[in-house]
């Protein structure tokens, strides 16, 4: 099994598939999303717990579209766990203004917390 997942690292297959999907309009936010997304890929396929219907598919060669599909399922569906770990927070994350910064930087000077995520 490690050899397949060796293969398709060195192939570049789950790249290349998520070049066809826009993660974000921020192109320093799309690049972090898709690493984020890629790990998540090789982690299902790692977890996957049919090993033997992964292997017939490599060595059938239709193991890029068994991945397409787990990619495009993970991508689009509300209950896969990239969109609860990432898509969602993306949809409702609120850029802070000046005001709100400076008011959260005062509260962790004051209660003396760490505050370098600002």
């Amino acid at each position: 099994m490690n050899g397949i997942i060796t293969t398709i690292h060195k192939q570049r297959l789950i790249k290349r598939i998520l070049n066809t999907f826009s993660f974000s309009e921020d192109p320093y936010r799309d690049k972090e999303l898709r690493a984020d997304f890629e790990s998540e890929i090789y982690l299902i396929l790692l977890e996957y717990p049919d090993k033997e219907l992964l292997r017939e598919l490599h060595d059938r060669g239709e193991l890029s579209h068994f991945i397409f599909g787990i990619v495009k399922h993970n991508f689009l569906l509300g209950n896969s766990m990239y969109y609860k770990k990432y898509k969602n927070y993306e949809n409702n994350r609120v850029e802070l203004n000046t005001q709100d910064k400076r008011f959260i930087l005062a509260h962790h000077l004051y209660y003396n917390e760490p505050y370098a995520y600002l």
